[in-house]
C-alpha cells in the first residue's frame, strides 16, 4: 500500500474493511453460539450418564469422559476482605496485577512520584470513525 492514495480514500477503505471484519465476526459468532449451545447439551447428557452410573470418569473407544469440580472465590465485601487479608497475613489472596485506571490516575496526579519496579509502554493508537 502506498501512501500516494488520497486521506478520504484510505478512510473509506478502512471503514469498508472495518465493516466486513464486524460482519465476518458477527457470522462467527452466531455460528460458534450454536456449536457452543449443542455442546452444552451434550456435556448435560454426558454428565447425566456419569451421575446415573455414579463415576468420575468413564473411557470409550471415542475418547474419555471426565466429571472434575471447579471452584472459584470471589468477595462482595472488599474492605472485610482486606482487613482478613491484613490480620491473618495472607497477602498470597491478592493477584500480582495493577489496576490501570488507578495507576494513571495517581500518576496525573504525582507526576513527580518515582513508583519502584513499575514499567509503563504507550502506543499510538487510530480511531476511524463514519461521517454523519
Amino acid at each position: 500500500m502506498t501512501i500516494d492514495k488520497p486521506i478520504v480514500e484510505l478512510v473509506k477503505q478502512y471503514i469498508s474493511l472495518r465493516e466486513r471484519k464486524s460482519n465476518l465476526a458477527k457470522q462467527y459468532g452466531e455460528k460458534k453460539a450454536r456449536i457452543e449451545n449443542d455442546m452444552n447439551d451434550i456435556s448435560d447428557l454426558l454428565m447425566s450418564h456419569l451421575k446415573t452410573l455414579d463415576a468420575t470418569s468413564i473411557n470409550t473407544p471415542a475418547g474419555m469422559i471426565i466429571r472434575s469440580v471447579k471452584t472459584n472465590y470471589w468477595t462482595s465485601d472488599w474492605e472485610s476482605m482486606h482487613e482478613f487479608i491484613r490480620e491473618n497475613d495472607v497477602p498470597e489472596f491478592y493477584e500480582k496485577r495493577l489496576n490501570q485506571g488507578q495507576v494513571r490516575a495517581f500518576l496525573e496526579e504525582n507526576p513527580e512520584a518515582a513508583v519502584p519496579g513499575l514499567n509503563v509502554n504507550s502506543t499510538y493508537s487510530l480511531t476511524v470513525r463514519r461521517s454523519k
